[in-house]
């Protein structure tokens, strides 16, 4: 909720925001990486976490950003945060920040991190 009261903020001042939210490729269990091809149940599984996600940013939004354009997609989230920003012309990139175990710090495998190295402009990282 912090991102969203920054960028609740930021509207405010005549910024222009618009909200991503990047719904990860479920991986396949033989290889990591992103199925070619879902069967019918994970279909179904993923449709209903996209729908739930979907939900959860509507909610979010509410406060404070209701008329922002969102855009919910599935993707890898690292490489399509910093190209949407990217195509956006985005002065800065506006993340919320989760919480991680040490292992995920470690590993640099923290989001914020990893989208602030691939980003040509600034990340603001808010808890």
């Amino acid at each position: 909720m912090g991102a969203v009261a920054i960028a609740a903020a930021m509207a405010r001042l005549d910024a222009e925001v618009r909200a991503l939210t990047v719904i990860p490729f479920a991986p396949s269990p033989m290889t990591g990486t992103e199925p070619l091809v879902l069967a019918e149940a994970e279909l179904r599984h993923q449709q209903m976490a996209e729908r739930r996600t979907r939900e959860a940013v509507r909610l979010q939004l509410a406060h404070g950003l209701s008329g922002v354009p969102a855009l919910v997609v599935q993707g890898r989230i690292v490489p399509t945060i910093v190209a949407s920003a990217r195509e956006w012309e985005a002065e800065v990139i506006l993340l919320g920040l989760h919480r991680h175990d040490l292992i995920d710090r470690l590993t640099g495998e923290e989001t914020a991190l990893r989208v602030a190295r691939s980003a040509a402009m600034p990340v603001l990282a808010v808890t």
